[in-house]
């Protein structure tokens, strides 16, 4: 989302899905007063609400940023047993935003970024140890071992939540590497509508606007001579 929207402005909430053909398809989007979890829970429960005939249950992945890391939102939900949280890949490692590069600084996360990539992307259980081990290594001497706790605590202890070796074991997981999808929806919310802040039912006019605009597109796109 642009900054001068969601810093300054209405955060904009956005459950992005992908449909059969995997392109990016909107079940809702909401104005909230913050970000918080219970937010989350609510659009979900305003979702589930409005199409009766899909089930909680139905729901096998959410993805998302950080905020999702602590899965309270699955029992919130009653979906813990049925449903798996998974963290965005770009949210975890990016040099402008990453929840990593804020916990280790930059000079730090800088020297550790190789293996903790390798720990995300990791195609085997073996190479995720191998990158964890060196992760560990470059922190065994460092003066402040609170790095070498949040190492244990907030990342190896979590990679059911990210490590690729164990998410592509799961049933449906449709290479999922992160929100790319709700990403895209920002990117779009952004060049259609724009960046600057606007009164709440200006921008919710100009967000029922936009997702018309975008149903008329798909709806009015004539494929190929598909005879030839």
């Amino acid at each position: 989302m642009g900054k001068s929207i969601n810093t300054k402005g209405w955060p904009i909430n956005t459950i992005a899905m992908l449909d059969g053909e995997k392109k990016v398809c909107l079940p809702c989007e909401a104005l909230i007063i913050n970000e918080t979890i219970d937010g989350y829970v609510w659009v979900i429960n305003c979702i589930l609400s409005m199409a009766p005939e899909r089930k909680r249950r139905d729901i096998k992945f959410l993805v998302g940023d950080g905020i999702f890391a602590a899965e309270t939102i699955l029992t919130k939900l009653g979906i813990e047993g049925t449903c798996r949280v998974l963290l965005d890949h770009h949210h975890l490692l990016s040099l402008e935003i990453g929840s990593w590069l804020k916990a280790f600084g930059l000079n730090l996360f800088s020297l550790l970024k190789e293996d903790l990539t390798l720990m995300v992307k990791s195609p085997s259980a073996t190479a995720y140890e191998q990158a964890l081990e060196g992760v560990r290594s470059k922190l065994h001497n460092h003066p402040d071992q609170k790095h070498a706790q949040y190492l244990e605590t907030h990342i190896h202890s979590k990679r059911h939540l990210f490590a690729n070796h164990i998410v592509q074991a799961l049933p449906g997981h449709l290479n999922i590497q992160g929100n790319a999808p709700a990403e895209a929806n920002h990117a779009s919310i952004v060049a259609r509508v724009g960046s600057l802040v606007m009164e709440p039912v200006l921008l919710l006019e100009s967000l029922m606007e936009r997702h018309l605009s975008i149903c008329s597109e798909r709806n009015h796109c004539i494929p190929g001579d598909l005879t030839s």
